[in-house]
C-alpha cells in the first residue's frame, strides 16, 4: 500500500485488458531514471506524508484525467489499502494501524465542524472503490466488507 522503488505504482489490471479498455496506465517524467524515489518511505528525499503531492510522478497519476481513466482506483495500492480498510475494524493489528487512526481523523472532522449549524453531515467515504483486484472472489467480498465497516 506504500509507493516506493521497490514497490512502483502498479495495475492491479492484467495488461491485455487496459490496452483493449483504456483503463489506467501509468505515467512517468520523461527521464527520471527512478520515478518512485521522491519522497518514498527510507530514501531521505522527502517527507513521505508528502508522497501525493510532492512526487512529480504520483501527481501525474493523480490528476482529474487519470481517475476518470482509473489509475489510481486500479492501482495494486489502493486495492491493497482499501482491502485493508474495509477489513480493519476486525483485524487485530490493521485495527490499531488503520482503523483506529481512521476513527480518530473522523472524531476530530466532527468536532471542527460540530459548531456549525449549517453542516449536517461528514461524509467518510465518497464513492468507495471496489477492492480486491486481481482476484474476483475478493472483489465481491470487499461490498460485503464495506457494509460491515459502516456498522
Amino acid at each position: 500500500y506504500i509507493t516506493t522503488p521497490e514497490h512502483p505504482l502498479e495495475l492491479a489490471l492484467p495488461s491485455w485488458l487496459t490496452s483493449m479498455t483504456g483503463l489506467g496506465s501509468i505515467k512517468t517524467m520523461a527521464n527520471d531514471p527512478n520515478p518512485w524515489e521522491s519522497f518514498s518511505i527510507g530514501s531521505d528525499t522527502g517527507n513521505p506524508g508528502y508522497m501525493n503531492i510532492g512526487n512529480l510522478n504520483m501527481r501525474l497519476n493523480n490528476s482529474d484525467s487519470a481517475w476518470n481513466k482509473g489509475t489510481l482506483i486500479f492501482s495494486k495500492q489502493v486495492q491493497n489499502i482499501g482491502t485493508r480498510l474495509y477489513a480493519s475494524p476486525y483485524d487485530k493489528e490493521d485495527s490499531k494501524t488503520i482503523f483506529q487512526p481512521f476513527v480518530q481523523h473522523v472524531e476530530m472532522l466532527c468536532r471542527v465542524w460540530e459548531r456549525h449549524s449549517n453542516v449536517v453531515a461528514v461524509e467518510l467515504l465518497n464513492e468507495p472503490p471496489l477492492t480486491g483486484l486481481p482476484n474476483v472472489f475478493e472483489i465481491l467480498r470487499s461490498r460485503r466488507r464495506l457494509w460491515d465497516f459502516h456498522l
